[in-house]
């Protein structure tokens, strides 16, 4: 059975970073069968890498992981699932959510959001999220949502 895996700004980042938990976030990848991630964390994870790379003077290694950025999501091997950030009602759920956790960012409740939404898993069709966020991977949990957890730690 297919299994649609959610990735996670973190972990988006982690494909094109050296630092702690790269290694797993690259295998989890490669290894999914479809990969999928928000319009949100995909901008999100250009956030990041300008953050770890371009703010350090990182130009060049900035420059060649926001291409590979770039080609996997042309390349087909990441598909960008648009959010409902406009929708009254989403963004009311999102807020909801955000006001009972209040550890969990607006960009991350419209992840598990996705995933709650999804058509795949209204079809009963396997959707695990993927992330190195813990208190993200807690709430999902705690929402039902399957999750993976990579750790920073070394």
């Amino acid at each position: 059975m297919i299994t649609i895996y959610y990735f996670d700004a973190s972990v988006i980042a982690k494909l094109f970073l050296e630092e702690p938990g790269s290694e797993e976030a690259r295998k989890i990848f490669n290894n999914a069968s479809v990969r999928k991630t928000t319009s949100l964390c995909f901008s999100e994870s250009l956030a990041v890498l300008k953050c770890k790379l371009f703010k350090k003077k990182k130009i060049n290694e900035y420059l060649n992981a926001t291409l590979d950025l770039i080609s996997i999501k042309n390349d087909s091997n990441l598909e960008i699932e648009e959010q409902s950030i406009f929708n009254r009602e989403m963004f009311d759920k999102a807020q909801s959510i955000i006001e009972e956790n209040k550890k969990v960012d607006l960009a991350d409740i419209f992840q598990i959001l996705s995933i709650e939404e999804s058509i795949y898993t209204h079809h009963g069709i396997p959707c695990i999220l993927v992330t190195a966020d813990g208190p993200l991977h807690e709430l999902a949990i705690k929402r039902g949502v399957k999750s993976i957890l990579i750790q920073d730690k070394p």
